[in-house]
């Protein structure tokens, strides 16, 4: 069986409680943003330019980019 690969999902951007681990898939993470932030998401994570991905007041996930 294939290791998958989550990302952790804080609850605010300023919070550090994970709120969510979330798959790292295309299919995963345009649950809660679009299919092309979604991409974006995951090729940053693969680079590890990813600081933090955390859910917006509207429920949709934003990631802060190093």
């Amino acid at each position: 069986m294939e290791n998958q690969l989550s990302i952790a999902v804080c609850e605010s951007k300023n919070s550090e409680k994970v709120s969510r681990f979330i798959d790292l898939t295309v299919e995963e993470i345009s649950q809660y943003c679009s299919k092309r932030y979604a991409k974006q998401i995951i090729e940053a994570q693969e680079n590890g330019s990813v600081w933090g991905v955390y859910f917006t007041p509207s429920g949709r996930i934003r990631a802060t980019f190093i």
